[in-house]
This record gives structure tokens, C-alpha cells and sequence, in this order.
């Protein structure tokens, strides 16, 4: 090339970066000239006053503008840095600061190390200050922070910076007694490895650029198997010497459903290979991808069966010794990530979510009719700490809206107040409500007005819960005490003690309604039709962690001289062992039927008219590689014969509860499974909790608390193997024998399964 056509080129880019740079500029000024305009004179007014509550109101109102702002509006930084302007140097402006930053961090990644850090500061200078038994939740905040910093540092690829901020956390935690401790001390670890890894890459490249053959060899396994990242080992195949390796890495990168019967087996049992080299975290990795080529290879056509389940048992075997492998199946808690919402309007059920009232989809939203007491469910079921951000817009008439929020297995309402009645205030807490409530405040509701609401529900060792609601950025509620404090009275009370939901007293539409965990896990759920009469009040009877529905508990009822189903509880296989849920209807349960050890309940056929008759359950076996449909079998008959009958199922997926209504017997019963499109939206989950993707240890809640929504035997405890009684029969007619050893045994979505 020549000089001049050099420069020509040279000339040529700069313009380009010009003509970019200048429109990116020509709209800054213009966002912060339209910020003057609209709240300069507001600004120069609070800041001109010594007294602190009007730079706050500020604060608060730029933070409503900014939520209320479309997303990626260039208009939200501006508004987010003024308001932690304004509030950075007051403690009662602390928590408006974070929030400030919290939401700068979701508007501008490139800002979003930045606004961590600030938010990192003013939770530290809070926990400086605190005394007592705040001390322990201002320390909780500042990890919290740390946390979110250090994703957004591992995100831009800053893995040391990241592991400093887990050091901090990890010493803070530990200083404090957190439950997060442990959660901290793994993701630190996890960290520290990936340093270690990129370290030694950053140590093979100048080799790999002189030409070094063995240096290429270790960079392309480091990324394949330690990282288990084969798109970065792909960028170096092409200079591999080694054409089966490279080939591998080829096929490994190709969309699996692509892949020829040959190819799938081959890549399965080179990744085997791959893993008795590993260490026990990459080996995990290497195992279950190995699972996951064996599982599309036994579904070819012309392959050998029996060699393809025992290549199946062979991995599922190493994989349970390494931690476990879930296929892609439902059933699933699964784990959110920090800063991810998740929308819950789209996917409301109209026919089978509303509890009370009229509800339909509105051009903006989902409308609610004027009637007293109007609820629906929201389709997602939640166990652990969350934020959940609701808008609605008023219509003429002013009386109360409510949103009801799962907190550990049971379920509260935010009650805003309307009409003569204007409070907010928790329903309930040791069961007193409005102006008896430990927890209210005077508050209003306008008109054809558009309102933001923000609620924070942490939960805290030794079975306790922090609940915050903030109202256009304004705290009108903040509560913290044992959540066997928080009850709900029949009139009340929602279907799903998982599943928060909305309501209200008159017409209005609620806008929006989204989710973002904090730690813990959510699961998308649906329900099938159900069998049985209209009456009675709606019942879901779900796990409290993962599970299948193995078995029903019963009694029967006399309705009009004939026998229904007066009473069921539902019978869960979970990583603690089997749980016994909640009871619908009234009565005892004298009556057991249960799966045979490795089976689930997949489909119930039904006979009902205004009663639940009767029931047959049909049992499907769980294999390492998911449901297998060519092994079933039916229990007997179980009731009466009355009624219309009627099959329902969970589509193929592992059923995981139980929904339908109820009173004095049990009206109508349908079954809870995971949607299929689910798959796409949720990762995997190991059988303990965890904190960004990182187990810890689950806070017990006493053991006297009569609400809680499951009781666990201990493992030591026998099992009933009984796969059926018969009315009338003793429910301990089966055979006891002994559990085995979780340890011991494969596991499908954390449940053991033989």
C-alpha cells in the first residue's frame, strides 16, 4: 500500500470516528439539557436550603421519573447520578443512593462497575453506623453489594478485581455470622480458580505466537475442559496438528440436533474420556456434557439400545458422584441470576390464576373489574429473597389495591389503602390488620393516576424476614420480624402459598409486574383442566424445594348419601426425603396410595360431577435421563364411581403438584407440572440452595411452627413402600424399608431416583 493511500485510509477512519463520536455527544448534551430545563430550578432550590427532606423528595421524584422512563432512555443515568448526588451525604438518604445506583447499574453496563462501587460505600458507611440488631443486616447489604460488584467486574472480564471484592465479602461474612457464608467462601473459590486458569493462559500465549505445538495443545484443553468453553478452543483448532482433537472440537461446537448417530457417540465418550483426566469440578462439566450427547444418541434410529443405556448408566453413575446431573427436564427450581427480571403479565392464566373477580388482558396491561376482594395468582413460584416491582394505574373509584407476596411458605399482602380506610399496611401480622396492625402508615390513592411499587423481601436466619415497600420511591412500610408472625384469614387467603399475586377492590389495570431474585430459586408453573364441580375455594399444593408428586393421602365423604373425596394431602419426593404437604378439604386422611420406589405420578384419571368421585393415578418411572414412558403402571381404583370421567396429565412432564377447589370436601382436583418452553428461560440447579449460582446452607425454620407448609422426615426414618390401599385399610399395611443413601443413588433434578 502506498503512502498515500495510506493516509487516504487514515483520514477516511478518523472522519468515521468523528461522525460517530459527534451524534453520541450532540445527544448527551441534549439529554442534560432537557434534565435543566425540566428539574434545574428544583435542583438549585433544594440545594440552596439547609434542611435535608427536600434534596430527599427530590431524590425520590427523579428516581419515579426514572422508572417510569422507557428502557435504554439516555434520560436514566442523568436521572439516577442527580438523585445519588443529592442523597450520597445524608443516612437517611443511603438506602434512596443505593437504589440510585442499583438502577444506573441496569440502565448503563458500561457504568455499571462504577455505580457497584459507589453502592459498595454507602452499605459500608451504613453498617459503620449501625447498632444492635441492625448491625446484622446492614452487614447482609454490604455482601449483598460486593456481590453484585463482583459479577459486574467477572462480566467485563476483571476476574482479579472480582475475586478482591469476594475476599472482602467472604471476611465480612464470616465476621457477622452470615448464612451466606459458605454461598460466599464457594464463589470465592470459584473465582480464584478462573484467575489461576487465565493466568496460566496468559503465560502459554507468547509461546502459542512463536509456534510452540505443546503450548497450543494445553491452551486448547484449558479452555475446553477447565473452562469448558469449546468456542474458545475452536478459535485455536485450526492450528492443532492433532486432526481427531480438532475434529472433536468442531463437532463439539455444531448444534447438537445436527449431529449423525456416529458423531453423538463419538463425542459422548470422547468427552468421558475427557473427564477421568479432570479434576472433580471440570470432570462435572466434562460428564454431563458427555450425558447430554448419549441422551440425543439412544433416541437415533438403527442403534444399539442395550450398549446405549449402559454407556447412560455408566455416566449418570460417575455424574452422581461429582455433585449430579439434571437432564433439560421440568420440575426444576431454578436459579436467577442478580439483575435479571423476570415479566409476569404475558404468561397469566385467565381461566385457572384468578381467585376472585372479573380479570381480563388489557392494551396495557391486565384489567380488573370493581368487586370486593379480587385476586389472581401470578405464574411463578418463588422460594428466597426478592424484589418484585408492580405498577398499576387508578381508575375513578379509590379503593384498596393489594399484592401478595410468598415469604417463607406462606403468603402476605402490601394492602394500599382507598376509600375511608387510607392506610397501607401488612396482611396480617399476629393477625391483626388496618389500624391495629404493628405496621402501618397513613396513605392515599388518587385517581386516574399511574403508580410505581417496589417491595424487598429478605430472608434472614433462624426463620426471619425483612418486607420493604417503597411506593414512587417512597418508603411507606418496612417490617422485620419471624414470618410465623404472618397469617392470612380464609376470606383472604390465596390459592398458592408460593406464587405471589395481585388484587384490588375496584377497576383498575395493573401495568406491570416483574420479578428479580436476590438468592433462591422460582419455578414457571401451569395447570391442567381439572375434574370435578365449580364450587369451594382454589387450593395449589406445590414443594416447597424440588420435587415430583409420588402419592395421594385421602378420606372419603358422604355427599348426599353418595362417596366423594373429602380431603387430600399430597405426597412429594424431594432431596430431604418424602414431605407430606399441606391438607385440602376437611376431615382425616386415612387412605395412602404411593408410588413404588423410582416411579412419579404422570397422569389421574378422574370421575366427577359436583364432588371429586374418584381417582386412579397412573406412575411413571424416572430414569437418570428423564421420564420413561415405556414403564407404567396404574394403582386401583381409589373412591367412588360417580361422576363423569376424565384423564389429566402433566403433558409428559413430571407432575409436581396438585391444584383445584375446595371446602367442606374436595370440589375438583388437576395437576401443577413445568411447561416445556420453560426450559429456555432457567438454569440447572444443585440440590442446595444457592446465591448466584453458588450453594449454601439452607436456614431451618422451628420446627413448632404449625404453618409450615411441608413436614420432612428425617433419613433415618423408614419408607412406605405401599403402592396402594384400599378404603378401609390400615395405612401402614406396606412393607417398611430402609432408604438408601442419597449419596449412593442417581438423581433426576436433585430427587433421588433409582
Amino acid at each position: 500500500m502506498s503512502h498515500l493511500r495510506r493516509i487516504c485510509l487514515l483520514a477516511c477512519l478518523l472522519a468515521a470516528l468523528v461522525l460517530f463520536i459527534l451524534p453520541r455527544a450532540a445527544r448527551a448534551d441534549e439529554t442534560a439539557d432537557l434534565f435543566n430545563q425540566v428539574y434545574g430550578p428544583k435542583l438549585k432550590a433544594a440545594q440552596a436550603t439547609p434542611q435535608r427532606d427536600d434534596d430527599l423528595a427530590l431524590a425520590r421524584d427523579l428516581l419515579t421519573a426514572a422508572a417510569r422512563e422507557k428502557p435504554g432512555s439516555p434520560m436514566i443515568p442523568v436521572l439516577c447520578q442527580n438523585a445519588y448526588d443529592l442523597t450520597k451525604s445524608m443516612p437517611e438518604g443511603y438506602d434512596t443512593a443505593v437504589d440510585a445506583m442499583s438502577m444506573l447499574a441496569d440502565a448503563a453496563p458500561d457504568k455499571r462497575i462504577d455505580a457497584w462501587n459507589e453502592a459498595v460505600a454507602i452499605r459500608t458507611k451504613q453498617y459503620a453506623i449501625a447498632r444492635g440488631p441492625d448491625k446484622a443486616s446492614a452487614g447482609e447489604a454490604v455482601l449483598l453489594a460486593l456481590q453484585h460488584l463482583a459479577d459486574a467486574e467477572a462480566a467485563a472480564g476483571d476476574a482479579k478485581s472480582a475475586v478482591r471484592d469476594l475476599r472482602r465479602a467472604s471476611t465480612l461474612a464470616r465476621a457477622i455470622q452470615s448464612p451466606y457464608a459458605d454461598a460466599i467462601a464457594s464463589k470465592l473459590d470459584a473465582a480464584t480458580r478462573q484467575v489461576s486458569i487465565q493466568s496460566r493462559l496468559a503465560i502459554l500465549e507468547p509461546k502459542i505466537n512463536a509456534g510452540d505445538p505443546a503450548a497450543l495443545q494445553q491452551a486448547v484443553m484449558l479452555h475446553l475442559v477447565d473452562l469448558d468453553d469449546p468456542a474458545a478452543a475452536l478459535a485455536l483448532a485450526d492450528k492443532l496438528s492433532d486432526d481427531a482433537l480438532r475434529q472433536h472440537i468442531q463437532s463439539a461446537n455444531k448444534p447438537i440436533s445436527e449431529l449423525d448417530s456416529e458423531t453423538l457417540l463419538n463425542e459422548a465418550l470422547w468427552y468421558r474420556d475427557l473427564a477421568a483426566k479432570a479434576d472433580d469440578v471440570s470432570r462435572r462439566f466434562m460428564l454431563s456434557r458427555s450425558l447430554t450427547y448419549l441422551n440425543r444418541y439412544i433416541d437415533q434410529p438403527a442403534v444399539d439400545k442395550d450398549k446405549a443405556r449402559l454407556f447412560v448408566s455408566q455416566v449418570s453413575v460417575d455424574l452422581d458422584k461429582v455433585g449430579g446431573y439434571a437432564p433439560p427436564a421440568m420440575g426444576r427450581l431454578a436459579d436467577i441470576k442478580p439483575n435479571e427480571w423476570i415479566d409476569l403479565l404475558p404468561d397469566i392464566d385467565f381461566d385457572r390464576g384468578p381467585i376472585k373477580g372479573k380479570w381480563s388482558k388489557a392494551p396495557d396491561g391486565v384489567a380488573c373489574e370493581a368487586m370486593l376482594a379480587s385476586r389472581i395468582e401470578l405464574p411463578l413460584e418463588i422460594s428466597g429473597s426478592y424484589q418484585l416491582h408492580v405498577e398499576f394505574s387508578m381508575g375513578a373509584a379509590l379503593e384498596a389495591v393489594f399484592i401478595a407476596i410468598p415469604v417463607n411458605d406462606r403468603i402476605a399482602m402490601i394492602v394500599l389503602g382507598g376509600g375511608s380506610n387510607k392506610i397501607a399496611f401488612i396482611r396480617s401480622i399476629d393477625g391483626k390488620n388496618n389500624r391495629e396492625s404493628p405496621v402501618f402508615c397513613p396513605f392515599s390513592l388518587s385517581s386516574g393516576r399511574k403508580y410505581s411499587v417496589d417491595i424487598t423481601v429478605l430472608r434472614l436466619p433462624n426463620a426471619m424476614v425483612h418486607i420493604s415497600t417503597r411506593v414512587d420511591g417512597e418508603t411507606i412500610i418496612d417490617w422485620q420480624g419471624a414470618s410465623s408472625r404472618l397469617s392470612m384469614d380464609p376470606f383472604w387467603q390465596m390459592g398458592d402459598p408460593h406464587a405471589p399475586g395481585l388484587g384490588a377492590n375496584t377497576s383498575m389495570v395493573y401495568n406491570v409486574a416483574r420479578v428479580r431474585m436476590i438468592e433462591g430459586h422460582t419455578r414457571r408453573i401451569q395447570k391442567s383442566d381439572g375434574a370435578g364441580g365449580g364450587g369451594g375455594t382454589r387450593y395449589t399444593r406445590t414443594p416447597s424445594d424440588a420435587g415430583m408428586l409420588i402419592g395421594l393421602r385421602y378420606g372419603m365423604h358422604g355427599y348426599f348419601g353418595i362417596p366423594v373425596i373429602g380431603v387430600i394431602e399430597p405426597i412429594f419426593m424431594t432431596p430431604a426425603g418424602q414431605t407430606i404437604g399441606l391438607k385440602v378439604g376437611k376431615g382425616k386422611t386415612d387412605h395412602e396410595i404411593v408410588a413404588k420406589p423410582g416411579y412419579f405420578i404422570s397422569d389421574i384419571n378422574l370421575r366427577g360431577g359436583e364432588r371429586l368421585d374418584g381417582f386412579q393415578l397412573v406412575f411413571m418411572r424416572m430414569t437418570a435421563r428423564g421420564p420413561d414412558p415405556k414403564d407404567t403402571y396404574q394403582s386401583d381404583w381409589q373412591g367412588g364411581t360417580g361422576g363423569s370421567p376424565k384423564s389429566i396429565s402433566g403433558n409428559g412432564q413430571p407432575v409436581v403438584g396438585i391444584h383445584g377447589k375446595a371446602g367442606e370436601d374436595i370440589d375438583s382436583l388437576g395437576v401443577v407440572f413445568v411447561p416445556v418452553s420453560g426450559i429456555k428461560d432457567w438454569g440447572e440447579r444443585n440440590e442446595a440452595l444457592v446465591v448466584n449460582g453458588e450453594p449454601i446452607a439452607e436456614t431451618e425454620e422451628p420446627q413448632n411452627d404449625a404453618a409450615s407448609a411441608v413436614s420432612v422426615k428425617p433419613a433415618k426414618e423408614t419408607q412406605k413402600s405401599v403402592e396402594t390401599t384400599k378404603p378401609g385399610e390400615p395405612v401402614n399395611a406396606g412393607v417398611d424399608k430402609p432408604r438408601e443413601s442419597k449419596s449412593n443413588r442417581p438423581t433426576f433434578f436433585g430427587v433421588p431416583i433409582d
